[in-house]
């Protein structure tokens, strides 16, 4: 059995950060990393900083473990893409990570099943929460519209089967919201209603709905907007 470590490496004069992955231990590997620094004159931004800013400039540590060369490649490739380390202007990887090229179909099953429900360390929930609120304040309102029309376009036609529902119903049965929290919701969706598209898009869907005995519309909700329908 192959184990290995993903560590995380930062840069704590600019927090720009380097994922790497090592099956020696953390501390060959860094020796490695700074000798390179030293000697390794090519295009390397993670050797570049070490020899601008010095080593005692960064901060290591391992922030997971692997038992084998595809679970370690995996990994590898998924903190850098959570932590966006090849973008230069996040971290200093200048490549995906890992060595996927030739893991099979049932290697990839396997390695999916084992992360699958896998509860992360609290350490790395606060590096992806950083990370997220990080993205979502560099890129703005126009993230944000963009992040919803996704979604927006991915929920489009779907069915939720009755069992989903019913599930849904349960797991929400009991459960009170805040007042602070109403407000919040009721500021968001006057916010949204305010969209042209938005609102046109909800009436129509609105309109299209058939309508009950009571002569409400079927499934209709109260809607915070500043009018209902």
């Amino acid at each position: 059995m192959c184990r290995g470590d993903i560590y995380l490496v930062t840069d704590t004069t600019n927090d720009k950060k380097y994922v790497g992955q090592t099956r020696q231990g953390l501390r060959v590997r860094w020796r490695e990393h700074a000798s390179k620094s030293r000697t390794d004159r090519t295009n390397n931004r993670f050797h570049n900083a070490i020899r601008k800013r010095g080593e005692a400039a960064f901060s290591r540590r391992v922030i997971d473990v692997a038992r084998s060369q595809d679970e370690l490649d995996a990994k590898e490739q998924l903190y850098i893409l959570l932590l966006d380390t090849t973008n230069p202007d996040r971290g200093y990887n200048c490549a995906d990570g890992g060595d996927v090229r030739h893991m099979t179909a049932a290697t990839r099953a396997k390695i999916s099943a084992s992360l699958r429900g896998r509860k992360a360390s609290d350490s790395t929930r606060q590096l992806m929460s950083d990370r997220l609120r990080q993205r979502w304040a560099k890129g703005g309102e126009q993230l944000r519209q963009k992040q919803s029309e996704e979604t927006r376009g991915r929920n489009t036609g779907r069915v939720v089967s009755d069992e989903t529902r019913r599930r849904n119903s349960c797991a929400n049965r009991g459960h009170v919201t805040s007042e602070v929290t109403r407000q919040k919701l009721v500021a968001a969706r006057k916010v949204t209603w305010q969209d042209p598209k938005y609102r046109e898009r909800m009436i129509t869907e609105r309109l299209s709905r058939p309508r009950a005995s009571n002569g409400r519309f079927m499934g209709q909700t109260s809607i915070a907007m500043g009018g209902a329908l």
